[in-house]
C-alpha cells in the first residue's frame, strides 16, 4: 500500500488527516508523511487501514505470506528438536531460519 493509494481512500471517503489518524491511533502528521512519502508506512499499520476502508488482501499478498510461512516452517523442519539457541552462528539451518523470518 502506498502513501498515493491512501490519499485517494481518504479523499474518496471524505475523511480528514485529523479523522483518519484517530482512527488509526497515529497523529495527523504521520498520515501527512505517509501520503508525501516523506516515511514509509509501518507494516503494523496496514491491516488497520484496510479494515477502516474494507480493503481485502490480493492473490499476491497471501501467497506471499503463505510461502513466508512455509520458508520459516521449512527452516525450522531442518533444526528439528535441536534447541535453536545451541546452533552456532555459522550453521546453515540457523542462517536459513534468520532469513526466513527477515532477521538477516
Amino acid at each position: 500500500m502506498t502513501g498515493e493509494e491512501i490519499r485517494a481512500l481518504r479523499k474518496k471517503h471524505k475523511m480528514t488527516l485529523y479523522k483518519l489518524s484517530q482512527k488509526i491511533g497515529v497523529v495527523p502528521s504521520t498520515i501527512y508523511s505517509w501520503e508525501n512519502n516523506v516515511h514509509p508506512i509501518s507494516k503494523r499499520y496496514i491491516p488497520r487501514i484496510r479494515a477502516i476502508f474494507n480493503i481485502q488482501k490480493t492473490d499476491e499478498e497471501r501467497r506471499e505470506k503463505w510461502l513466508e510461512r512455509k520458508e520459516i516452517r521449512d527452516a525450522l523442519a531442518d533444526i528439528g528438536d535441536e534447541r535453536i539457541a545451541h546452533l552456532d552462528d555459522n550453521d546453515p539451518r540457523l542462517i536459513r531460519l534468520q532469513k526466513a523470518v527477515g532477521a538477516k
